[in-house]
């Protein structure tokens, strides 16, 4: 009799990074999924119970019941959500640092005392000369896991592709072109990636546990500028598309900074000061040939329904 199936308890399971992760185990099929999410009866938690996932309902703010959610599992995949803390918190940045490290906390300390033996944390690192809130709570976390001495790997993520779609940054004008609205001058390069595309760097995370234990995981597919990435959406949808020009002068006014937020200017800013060092080659090392720009606007339905290419 073979013996059952490891469990990988997966956070944020119905979002874009926790989806693509319980997607993709699902599909490999080494793991069980145990899928956390807040509302077990909405339509993205019963399509993955669909695919075989066990659902359970936990939130990152109450500690019980992430602990209760985790028994039993060999792995978790862990992720919170600054910005629905930020709305929640009417925009309270100070404030919602300090929650969102709390749930990191809640979450940590969940998995450590259930007996998780791999904890993979989605991250992001602090950013030279820059303090953005949402960077900064992640990094916190992180230093909270490795004092904490639960087996860890913390993913390092970038800014997704699917955030054009999400929130409204790629928009279609009067006459049927587009435009790429990225709020900072438009030769600025950032850091970007699919982040449906998450399972790719998780499942060889949890399938090389001595390869990536106690260790840092990059997840980036591109470090490229909104004129750049306007260039690849025209090329592969036949579409006119252009990115929105901003002078240093427009970007830095506190005009602009009110209409992005204060919060997504400084994430912004943080490439304009050009706060991250980052090396791609040990994203690729991991995963070889990510999922690019080229292949979500062929591929990805929020892509294709936005540029009108069904």
């Amino acid at each position: 009799m073979s013996s059952p199936k490891k469990i990988i308890a997966v956070l944020g399971a119905t979002g874009v990074q926790g989806g693509g992760v319980a997607r993709d185990l699902l599909k490999d099929g080494e793991f069980a999924v145990r899928a956390i999410t807040r509302k077990a009866e909405s339509p993205a938690a019963l399509a993955l119970k669909e695919l075989g996932a066990e659902i359970a309902v936990a939130d990152t703010s109450d500690e019980a019941a992430l602990t209760k959610a985790f028994e039993g599992a060999y792995g978790v995949f862990a992720i919170t959500d600054f910005w629905a803390l930020f709305y929640k918190n009417n925009f309270d940045q100070k404030g919602t640092e300090q929650e969102e490290i709390q749930h990191g906390k809640n979450v940590t300390n969940a998995a450590k005392a259930a007996g998780v033996k791999h904890f993979v944390w989605s991250t992001l690192e602090r950013m030279k000369g820059n303090y953005c809130y949402h960077w900064e709570s992640k990094a916190a976390v992180d230093d909270y896991i490795i004092a904490s001495g639960i087996p860890y790997t913390c993913l390092q993520t970038s800014f997704y592709y699917q955030n054009f779609y999400n929130f409204k940054m790629l928009r279609e004008e009067s006459d049927g072109s587009f435009v790429l609205d990225l709020g900072m001058p438009a030769d600025v390069k950032m850091h970007v990636y699919d982040g449906a595309s998450n399972g790719d760097w998780v499942l060889p995370i949890f399938k090389n546990p001595s390869k990536y234990l106690n260790s840092y995981v990059l997840a980036c597919v591109e470090f490229t500028s909104p004129n750049d990435m306007a260039a690849v959406i025209a090329k592969a949808s036949g579409k006119k598309v252009v990115a929105k020009q901003y002078t240093l002068e427009e970007f830095n006014s506190e005009a602009h900074k009110k209409a992005l937020s204060d919060e997504m200017w400084l994430n912004q800013n943080g490439w304009v000061v050009n706060g991250l060092e980052r090396d791609l080659q040990k994203s690729y090392d991991v995963v070889p040939k990510p999922r690019d720009l080229e292949y979500l606007v062929k591929n990805d339905k929020g892509f294709r329904t936005l540029l009108k290419l069904d």
